[in-house]
């Protein structure tokens, strides 16, 4: 999984997720002091969203470099040491926070159930990893690899499990929202936009193609970026909120990657001829991050304004490519928001339930700015008329590649 530029977040320890004395919350990333300031040390503490000092900004620099920076002082950034020290186990081991340098450059990766490695990027330190050790808070002091609560660099050698650490999202990126057009009048009903800003469909809903490669029908609508190739990286990756409701699970499952079940109240949705308002919930999968915060309890929902990133496509879990896997599901009952028809043999949080979806293609209507092109080559097998009809002014293109998601 990667992190959404720009976003801040906490970093909750594995080890330490279930350290004693801390009332069960663990214990996170954290700048020693009450502000980030330059040399400090970067130690475990008890997990608190509103510490400024556990506040990690991700960073990702027109040439590619990524920095974890302090949100308390951006000028700072978790760095390795590597000055004089004449207590063992400090030089080119211990975490402080510094001027970003090439010893500040980092990189992310999975660790698999929605944790994260840390490692440095730097030819000379590569091979490090950001670890801790966990049971108690750290000090300023207490800088070596064996100090309590200490967190530090160490090298990896084939076989050894990854330190592990989970982003906890506390604020999207301050980016703007992209032009979407006005907000119609509640009085009548919502216009619920393509989800992604420049649309390629690559599978429709139900359509017999599917179910020759896969196991059951196919409930929903496969998208991906048509500003890349097909296999290719995505280029304009977020994924949009496609109108404003409220969101009652969000996080991640090995089934289907991050994901976000989204309720839009009154969406005008195409039926027998004309539109008319309904109540629908949004099933969006296969994420490989997430912008929004995880929802796990049903009975507290967030909410979302139409426009807000929900997070970048991706290729988790169950997916044989990068794509966007989207449901639009007529039972918005908090509880079933997460049962999906899309059955898993082993389900986690996405439950099985039963079938009361529709066609996206009736929903979606591209939005202002937005473009969904459809493939001559699908029609009439990856894609049925119902898929597209209905959703606005879209491009037809000329093209024989049959890959499908």
């Amino acid at each position: 999984m990667n992190l959404v530029n720009g976003a801040t977040y906490r970093f909750l320890n594995r080890n330490a997720e279930g350290d004693t004395g801390t009332n069960g919350k663990g214990r996170s990333l954290n700048v020693y002091g009450t502000q980030p300031t330059s040399l400090a040390n970067v130690c475990l503490y008890t997990s608190d969203d509103n510490d400024i000092c556990q506040q990690w900004v991700y960073v990702e620099e027109a040439n590619g470099e990524k920095y974890l920076k302090c949100k308390g002082n951006m000028n700072l950034a978790l760095d390795l040491y590597t000055g004089s020290s004449s207590i063992g186990g400090v030089k080119d081991f211990n975490a402080h926070v510094f001027a970003p340098s090439e010893t500040s450059r980092i990189d992310v990766g999975s660790a698999g159930d929605g944790y994260i490695y840390i490692r440095l990027t730097y030819d000379q330190y590569r091979n490090k990893y950001l670890t801790a050790n966990a049971g108690v808070n750290g000090t300023n002091s207490g800088k070596s690899f064996n100090s309590n609560g200490n967190v530090y660099f160490t090298d990896l050698n084939e076989g050894d499990p990854l330190p592990a650490w989970k982003p906890i999202l506390l604020a999207a990126p301050p980016n703007p929202k992209p032009p979407v057009g006005p907000e119609p009048e509640p009085s009548d009903g919502q216009v619920l936009i393509y989800p992604v800003n420049k649309a390629l469909y690559t599978c429709g809903y139900k359509v017999t193609a599917y179910g020759v490669y896969n196991i059951g029908a196919h409930y929903g609508h496969d998208i991906v970026d048509a500003n890349a190739s097909y296999t290719g990286e995505i280029i304009d990756n977020n994924i949009i909120a496609s109108g404003s409701g409220l969101i009652y699970r969000s996080g991640w499952d090995k089934n289907v990657g991050f994901f976000a079940c989204i309720v839009y109240p009154n969406a005008l949705v195409y039926e027998n001829g004309s539109r008319i308002k309904k109540d629908l919930t949004v099933r969006y999968w296969h994420m490989k991050a997430m912008a929004i915060p995880e929802v796990t309890d049903y009975n507290s929902p967030v909410s979302i304004s139409r426009g807000d990133i929900i997070g970048t496509m991706g290729r988790e879990g169950v997916a044989d490519g990068v794509h966007l896997h989207v449901e639009c599901d007529t039972d918005t009952t908090p509880k079933y928001t997460f049962w999906t028809p899309t059955h898993f043999k082993d389900p986690k949080i996405l439950q099985n339930g039963t079938d009361t979806t529709i066609n996206p293609g009736f929903v979606f209507q591209i939005g202002a700015n937005q473009k969904v092109i459809i493939k001559k080559s699908k029609v009439g097998t990856w894609l049925y008329d119902d898929d597209y009809k209905h959703i606005g002014d879209y491009t037809f293109v000329n093209d024989t590649n049959t890959a499908n998601t």
